[in-house]
């Protein structure tokens, strides 16, 4: 009987090796390790910077009554605006309307069901895998 029972633990080990076991989106986990280490408010997109706050270059504006958060750069010729659909909650989900000129992205692009992952030390971190690519976006919010 012992010797079944190691056959059979022994066929149920190699069909789970030979299977995979579930796959690991690599992608993501570099993301989420990305993303744990930006403080700076700003839009991220696979583990890179696509722009963010420089302190010593751009002003920031934030309306939390109009859910609206802007950088734009001294001179006004660059700027990133972001909308969100409602206020954030940590677990729910929030549309984010972005808006940009000068920088190279998309001048007008929404993101659908960003998760508000974390709201600490006045930032706001929302995430999203849905099309569109890795994204991740930090902004200065006051509960």
């Amino acid at each position: 009987m012992k010797r079944i029972a190691y056959i059979f633990a022994t066929l149920l080990a190699l069909t789970l090796i030979a299977c995979g076991g579930p796959k690991v989106d690599e992608v993501m986990v570099e993301m989420d390790n990305f993303m744990s280490t930006q403080d700076k408010p700003g839009l991220y997109r696979k583990s890179k910077v696509e722009y963010s706050l420089n302190k010593s270059t751009d002003q920031c504006y934030l309306n939390p009554s109009k859910l609206t958060f802007r950088i734009m750069d001294e001179s006004g010729n660059k700027y990133l605006q972001f909308t969100l659909s409602a206020a954030p909650v940590v677990g729910e989900t929030v549309d984010v309307v972005a808006t940009s000129y000068g920088l190279g992205l998309s001048s007008n692009t929404t993101y659908t069901d960003l998760t508000v992952e974390k709201i600490e030390n006045n930032l706001c971190t929302l995430r999203s895998t849905a099309e569109g690519g890795y994204i991740g976006i930090v902004l200065p919010w006051i509960e």
